[in-house]
């Protein structure tokens, strides 16, 4: 944010673009910035690659539909000054919080994996949040082991006391 927030407050207005991930983006770089028909672009992880732009004579245009890296991408003229920022963000389906149909879920499920594994998958929706507790007490009600784990400890200590005491009652003195 910190990155962010000092690029766009340095930056001229009309060379910093917000854009998503994944759709058509280009930007046109003014002439006067635009210097040859390459120029450098450096990702958000600081790796860097030439891309060729065209030409107009309004000034340079430079498509970024390929980008698949969220953050901040510096674009360099051939005289290696910042020309641009520009930030590619996600998309804002990625963080809508509205609820999702459980019969979506399943379809997304069933697309993922494989229709005889789906089948043999068992899923439960929770729809009331006062259901939650009946859930909990109706998983539980199942086999429970710990009372018998807890009863075979104290059978094996037990066990053992009797194999302690008769072992040292053998050991000649």
């Amino acid at each position: 944010m910190i990155i962010r927030g000092v690029a766009y407050l340095g930056s001229r207005n009309s060379l910093s673009y917000n854009f998503e991930l994944g759709k058509e983006n280009q930007i046109i770089i003014p002439k006067k910035f635009a210097t040859g028909s390459s120029v450098r672009i450096i990702d958000p992880k600081g790796n860097e690659f030439l891309r060729q732009s065209v030409i107009l004579p309004s000034g340079t245009i430079v498509d970024f539909s390929d980008m698949d890296l969220p953050g901040v991408y510096q674009i360099l003229n051939s005289n290696e000054v910042v020309v641009c920022l520009i930030a590619l963000n996600l998309q804002h389906s990625e963080s809508d919080l509205t609820k999702v149909v459980p019969k979506d879920i399943l379809n997304k499920i069933e697309r993922t994996i494989n229709t005889k594994s789906s089948k043999n998958t068992k899923i439960d929706f929770i729809s009331d949040k006062d259901d939650i507790i009946q859930q909990i007490a109706r998983i539980r009600s199942g086999t429970e082991l710990w009372r018998l784990f807890i009863l075979l400890a104290l059978l094996l200590s037990v066990a053992e006391m009797v194999v302690r005491r008769s072992a040292v009652a053998e050991q000649p003195q």
